[in-house]
């Protein structure tokens, strides 16, 4: 997992970089994404469904 020896050490780094925990950026990037579809961020890997 990218250079990560643990989830914990990727949970800890994520949210030190966006502020959120990774469950909750993807609750948060669904949420933006409902609201703006079309956006550039839009068929990312992580999809709005």
């Amino acid at each position: 997992m990218a250079g990560y020896f643990d989830q914990a050490h990727f949970g800890h780094e994520f949210r030190a970089f966006t502020g959120l925990t990774p469950t909750r950026y993807v609750e948060v990037r669904r949420w933006f994404l409902r609201g703006h579809p079309g956006h550039a961020l839009d068929g990312w890997p992580l999809s709005a469904d």
